[in-house]
């Protein structure tokens, strides 16, 4: 059995999640087992991932319509989860369990419901209940109707469910290895600390742990040699590689996976980072020193008004805020904490760091445009409305000398823009590029 420490832990950071929505409970330092770190992530993205889902669970067996305090439905739900997805963990440990967390959540008499409820879903499950036949597809898989329904009018009903489902698999921990010749090192080191590793299924030079746990304090990553970034980011800087030349802006630099990319372009002479949090100019000032680039500026400024003169820089690159819909894979929270009303909240601040980059933009320079969103809104749109705001600028495709060309058979539809969705090896990304040929 495991230690019960490990499910009281996950309640807490589940029942801080549901009243401080946006905030990404990590591992407590108590739970120092590997094993422990990697249940404690497992149970606690179960519950959300499939929040909606539990809930109706719970539902269907209330023997009225009784309003539950939150430490009870948090347990519960964390019970179903457990006899629904969890395999490996007896059905009996996980009943003990949520009978010991009532009487740590000081609801001991709730502790009779719980286990009734517990009890008769085991049953129903000996006796071929199946979830999946029993509710609707958005339930099942826990996704917003409203959600469900905007993806199907965006790409059809079966890419839709395929968005659903992939985004319900977590990926694991992506190292982006900088310095292939240190690919021996790195992986001796990994070893040496037993940690579970695979290489991506395509992308050269990067690696999925499947538990994150003490990676930070490796000297591969302490020298810099390592970096935590989303493979399809790193999918969106090889299609972009080609673009990046002379003088550099990246405007919402933070945290900097991208611009350490940037930074090892051979055509790049100089690169400029910017972002609009101090909190976030810390980070990348953090992993500016852990790997030893040298930029010729950092700076903290708002990039709907950045401090430069009309036509300063070859290359500006926007990864806009947006409404990160591509990365639910890892942020599962999303589903619940955006609505149909807010989704799209960055659409004007969108347009204005679009517009702000063109007006720095050199002549013959290159506009680089990206999100991690599916929203057509926030991706095609933006660049269509940017088109036909500034008759100057047009697209600009990827040369044909391009590293990665075998990008085309990943990407979504129009070849013109960088799109990738959200599949078994990646989150969800868009990106474009544009230049204009007179003042």
């Amino acid at each position: 059995m495991k230690d019960p420490s490990t499910r009281f832990l996950v309640i807490q950071s589940f029942l801080e999640l549901k009243s401080k929505p946006g905030s990404t409970p990590k591992p407590p330092s108590i739970l120092e087992d590997f094993r422990e770190r990697a249940l404690f992530t497992q149970l606690l993205q179960g519950l959300v991932r499939y929040d909606r889902l539990l809930e109706e669970e719970i539902k269907r067996r209330l023997l009225r319509n009784k309003k539950l305090q939150k430490s009870v439905s948090a347990i519960l739900k964390l019970g179903i989860f457990e006899l629904l997805f969890m395999e490996k963990i007896p059905a009996r440990a996980s009943l003990h369990q949520a009978g010991w967390l009532a009487e740590r959540f000081r609801v001991k008499a709730a502790k009779p419901m719980i286990n009734g409820i517990l009890r008769k879903l085991l049953e129903e499950l000996d006796q071929g209940y199946d979830p999946k036949m029993t509710h609707s597809f958005e339930i099942y898989q826990s996704f917003p109707s409203w959600m469900l329904e905007r993806w199907k009018s965006q790409y059809g009903e079966h890419q839709a469910l395929e968005l659903c489902q992939f985004s319900n698999q977590f990926q694991g921990v992506h190292l982006l290895l900088h310095d292939p010749e240190k690919q021996n090192l790195v992986l001796s080191e990994f070893s040496d600390l037993s940690f579970a590793y695979e290489p991506h299924a395509v992308i050269p030079r990067m690696f999925v742990l499947h538990d994150g746990k003490g990676f930070m304090k490796t000297k591969a990553f302490q020298k810099g040699w390592i970096s935590v970034i989303d493979p399809a980011s790193v999918l969106f800087m090889l299609w972009a590689a080609p673009f990046f030349q002379g003088k550099v802006l990246d405007v919402c630099a933070a945290p900097g996976g991208k611009s350490l990319m940037i930074a090892a372009l051979d055509k790049v002479d100089s690169l400029c980072l910017n972002d609009v949090s101090r909190h976030r100019i810390k980070r990348i000032q953090e992993n500016i020193k852990r790997t030893g680039i040298s930029p010729s500026a950092i700076l903290q400024s708002d990039g709907e008004k950045l401090p430069f003169d009309k036509h300063h820089f070859d290359t500006v690159l926007i990864d806009a805020p947006c409404s990160s819909t591509g990365t639910i894979q890892k942020n599962p929270d999303i589903k619940w904490t955006a609505s149909e009303e807010t989704l799209l909240k960055h659409l004007e601040l969108q347009r204005q760091l679009l517009d702000e980059g063109g007006r720095i933009l050199k002549p013959g320079g290159t506009l680089i445009y990206s999100t991690c969103s599916l929203e057509k809104e926030e991706n095609q749109n933006q660049i269509e409305t940017f088109l036909a705001r500034h008759s100057g600028f047009f697209m600009k495709k990827r040369p044909s000398e391009s590293d990665f060309f075998e990008l085309d058979d990943w990407m979504n539809e129009d070849h013109s823009f960088f799109q990738i969705l959200t599949g078994p090896k990646w989150g969800g990304f868009f990106g474009a590029a544009m230049s204009y040929d007179r003042a």
